[in-house]
């Protein structure tokens, strides 16, 4: 599987993410990366792939936010003070 094939197919993953409502969104998206990805990839490796893929796209982005966001509001508090 090539970078582009890759790419393209988490396209398709997140586009169709968009049309479902949360919380159960989120499970939408995972059966749309696995029914996307299983042909491309052997069952062994898909569920250590949706773990790495899931960390990567949702729970990286929010704790990278998370860690911002104290920052920020720490330093707006030193201003104030």
């Amino acid at each position: 599987m090539n970078v582009a094939k890759c790419i393209i197919i988490s396209v398709y993953v997140f586009f169709v993410g968009s049309f479902m409502p949360m919380p159960g969104g989120a499970v939408g998206t995972e059966m749309a990366f696995i029914s996307f990805f299983a042909s491309h990839i052997n069952d062994q490796l898909l569920a250590s792939a949706l773990i790495s893929w899931r960390f990567i796209t949702y729970y990286l982005p929010t704790i990278i936010g998370g860690i911002i966001f104290n920052i920020g509001s720490s330093r707006k508090k030193d201003k104030l003070a």
